[in-house]
């Protein structure tokens, strides 16, 4: 039967331009082009000089301390600073909320989808489908083979389940609870996790790697760690190498499959399009990190102009994807902001409105929206005490950025 109908009804209600995209996605994948441009590798850490650019030391205690010394760039907070007080003024009941949760971690307990935690074990086994009941094992995957030898459809179950884990969503409360009270158990706990995430999944092979979204998403989570757990890490300067070695592979995961991004058209682009950004702006040294900003920037600036809406509703129409598509992109701007490469403004006008149209959609008192549209449980930077269905700290920080705080 031909395909000629299904084509150009596609076309008609797509548009040409993602399916010229998509088109060009396949043709990229099933010719192999992408597979050799995301090889199966190995974490070897020994040395960083294939990544970095000519003069930059690549040996673990010199590249250690060549980041630790240089001026920029900026991230969001001072790596070396004592933050205690500070977090404990501003944030209050949020960082005893935090160290609990770090608490339950560190015993095996893991949020997923903004449900009650799931006793996933200490580490999760990274390669099973989270059991969120007792009924059945959950299946497990093979993690050896490269990445597009894996067919999501044909996993038995939701690849969701094994993806959550993976986005390292647990970086964040261990990464506060270590700033907040100084015990180095959150941050040993914290590296545990992420060592053993390492020996179970090698660069580009297996279920981890086929979504650049979630290979964008683990990479902010990574680079978190990074500064949040400075004073801890810099101890041992291949704990550095080792983290910088993750963040480079996955950065260089992103960009082969953009095209499928651009196609969808929707927070995948915005996602992945601020990991590469990130990876581009904090990482300098690497011979890479120009082409990152430039294609993470500019895909970024093209979601922010065709993905919001002139009243700043969001192409997905769903409260959470709107929430995470502005987590996202406050990110970015800010990130941006203090590095002097601050977004145009129409881009920030954009992310104003998209801000604004979700704060009318929240009640004032509980935070909770209408949950209207697609919701997957879907909460990228959980960087507060409340729970998964309050959106004022995300809308919060969004003004913060633009207007001072106003909303």
């Amino acid at each position: 039967m031909s395909r000629w109908p299904a084509t150009v009804q596609a076309a008609r209600e797509l548009g040409l331009r993602p399916l010229t995209r998509y088109a060009l996605y396949q043709v990229k994948l099933r010719s192999g082009w992408i597979r050799g441009r995301t090889p199966v590798g190995t974490w070897d850490e020994a040395s960083l000089t294939p990544w970095l650019r000519p003069g930059v030391p690549g040996a673990a205690e010199a590249y250690a301390e060549y980041r630790q010394s240089m001026a920029s760039p900026a991230f969001f907070f001072d790596p070396f600073a004592d933050l205690r007080g500070v977090l404990h003024r501003t944030a209050g009941k949020a960082v005893k909320e935090a160290v609990a949760e770090a608490d339950d971690l560190r015993q095996g307990w893991f949020s997923v989808f903004g449900l009650p935690a799931a006793h996933l074990g200490f580490p999760p086994d990274w390669s099973s489908l989270a059991p969120l009941s007792d009924d059945a094992p959950p299946p497990s995957l093979d993690l050896t083979e490269h990445w597009t030898h894996t067919h999501p459809e044909r996993i038995p179950g939701d690849i969701k389940l094994l993806w959550e884990p993976s986005r390292f969503g647990w970086v964040y409360p261990l990464v506060r609870a270590f700033r907040a009270t100084g015990d180095d158990a959150y941050a040993e706990a914290c590296w545990d996790l992420i060592l053993s995430w390492r020996r179970a999944n090698k660069p580009n092979a297996g279920a981890h790697w086929v979504s650049a979204q979630e290979v964008a998403l683990r990479l902010l989570a990574l680079v978190f760690a990074l500064y949040g757990l400075a004073p801890w890490m810099h101890r041992k300067a291949t704990r550095i190498t080792r983290l910088a070695s993750m963040v480079f592979w996955h950065a260089a995961r992103i960009p082969p499959t953009l095209d499928y991004a651009r196609a969808q058209g929707n927070n995948h682009l915005i996602t992945e399009a601020v990991g590469l950004y990130t990876a581009g702006v904090l990482f300098p040294e690497t011979s890479d990190a120009a082409r990152w900003r430039r294609l993470g920037r500019q895909a970024l600036l093209e979601a922010l102009s065709t993905q919001v809406g002139q009243d700043g509703g969001y192409v997905q129409h769903s409260a959470n994807y709107h929430r995470l598509a502005l987590q996202a992109c406050t990110w970015a701007a800010s990130l941006a902001a203090r590095n002097d490469d601050a977004l145009p403004a129409e881009a920030l006008d954009a992310l104003r409105r998209l801000t604004h149209a979700l704060a009318a959609l929240v009640d004032p008192a509980t935070g909770r929206a209408p949950n209207y549209g697609p919701n997957d449980g879907a909460l990228i930077l959980p960087l507060s005490g409340t729970e998964f269905e309050d959106y004022r700290p995300g809308l919060q920080a969004a003004a913060c950025l633009l207007d001072g705080g106003r909303l």
